[in-house]
């Protein structure tokens, strides 16, 4: 089920307030502020979230990164699509993932990086 704040037309790209890498298997991402990384907000994806998070390099939509996770992982579309959706939902709230609205490709407006907490 989708939830009220990802809609299937809506492209998805990773911030560009941010700094992320690949360490030993997992992803890190570290926001930056004020052009330094902000070492108390480091994100950690698990291996979902790091083929959803390396897939955001360039703006997809939700049926393009279920998809992804649905061919990846061998799941069910429901399930990729669930976790697909938790993930993005989580990402735009903490400010790591940009909205760009409908097919004419805007920014749409999100959070501020402002939170200190782990993702996964």
């Amino acid at each position: 089920m989708i939830t009220s704040s990802t809609s299937t037309t809506d492209r998805y790209v990773r911030s560009d307030v941010v700094v992320s890498r690949l360490i030993a298997g997992e992803t890190l991402v570290v926001p930056v502020r004020g052009g330094v990384g902000d070492l108390a907000s480091i994100y950690t994806f698990n291996p979902t979230g790091t083929t959803i998070w390396a897939a955001l390099d360039s703006p997809k939509d939700l049926d393009d990164l279920t998809r992804l996770i649905e061919q990846e992982y061998e799941v069910s579309g429901s399930d990729a699509r669930a976790d697909v959706v938790r993930f993005l939902d989580e990402m735009r709230a903490t400010g790591l993932v940009t909205v760009l609205s409908g097919n004419n490709g805007d920014k749409a407006t999100g959070p501020e990086l402002d939170q200190n907490r782990s993702g996964d």
